[in-house]
């Protein structure tokens, strides 16, 4: 299947979470280490975390359990190796932060209460449009081709719906370009449980369903943009800037965007106005 990941793994990290005091009703670890939760979830886990715990999801007669193990600076350091290692290393960094997870103590369990829709409430989605689900709440998860049917992934609570829809491939193609409002009008023809979410490893998604909401870390980007292709488009002009204070000014304007600011200042380091100008197009 040909996937178009709506939530993103950076996202994902950029999302603070506390390890202490869960919200949610606990109980004793289900299992000592984080090796024996991955063990027993068997081929393909889910398992990931944030900053200060990993967590492991498992399937136990029918019942999902997140198991949960608090993480220390060692395991912090390897994963900040991950985010700094060139494409030849990372696969090594991956393992390295991953075999070192498995030997991470569980320090709590719990058990899941939500439940997905029954089947008639699946059923009735059926002559719906993406775009109502998205206004229900429905968030994108995945989408693309199955066999010869058209196939959206949708979140609903913890749980993920698969959404066959009355497009060909040329039709969905041709709908990708009109992102994040793709495929809004297509009816759904066949809807099915996908299974809980892959995302349900992290403490956001409650064991009641509830799910709280992931703050943009992307919020102002549109703003910011503009305000660097000014900044180049008036040295372009011949007039003076003074990049030190340009891109200062922006970190303040700006603070939840200070990584994607450095790497632009990084990049009017190395290429000067004229060469990032080359890269600037009417698509970007």
């Amino acid at each position: 299947m040909k996937k178009k990941m709506i939530a993103t793994v950076l996202a994902a990290m950029l999302l603070c979470a506390a390890i202490a005091a869960p919200a949610e009703e606990t109980m004793e670890p289900l299992f000592a280490t984080v090796g024996e939760a991955l063990s027993a979830a068997g081929e393909s886990p889910i398992a990931g975390g944030e900053d200060g715990y990993y967590a492991v999801v498992t399937e136990i007669d029918g019942k999902y359990y997140r198991s949960v193990a608090e993480t220390d600076d060692q395991y912090a350091e390897l994963q900040q190796a991950t985010w700094d290692a060139e494409p030849e290393q990372m696969e090594a960094a991956y393992a390295a932060m991953e075999e070192y997870a498995r030997a991470l103590p569980i320090s709590y369990s719990e058990e899941f209460t939500a439940v997905p829709m029954d089947p008639a409430e699946i059923d009735a989605l059926v002559g719906k449009t993406i775009g109502e689900l998205r206004e229900a709440g429905y968030e994108d998860r995945e989408s693309g081709t199955e066999a010869d049917d058209v196939v959206y992934v949708m979140r609903n609570g913890l749980f993920d719906y698969s959404f066959v829809v009355d497009a060909d491939f040329d039709a969905y193609q041709e709908a990708q370009e009109e992102w994040p409002d793709d495929g809004k009008d297509f009816t759904i023809t066949r809807a099915a449980l996908r299974g809980i979410t892959s995302e349900a490893c992290f403490l956001r998604f409650h064991a009641d369903g509830t799910v709280e909401e992931m703050p943009d870390p992307f919020e102002g980007y549109a703003e910011f943009n503009a305000d660097f292709e000014e900044m180049i488009d008036s040295v372009q002009n011949g007039e003076e800037v003074d990049p030190e204070e340009f891109f200062s000014a922006l970190k303040e304007k700006y603070p939840q965007l200070t990584d994607e600011i450095e790497m632009y200042e990084y990049m009017y380091q190395q290429l000067g106005a004229e060469g990032i100008a080359e890269l600037l197009t009417p698509e970007d």
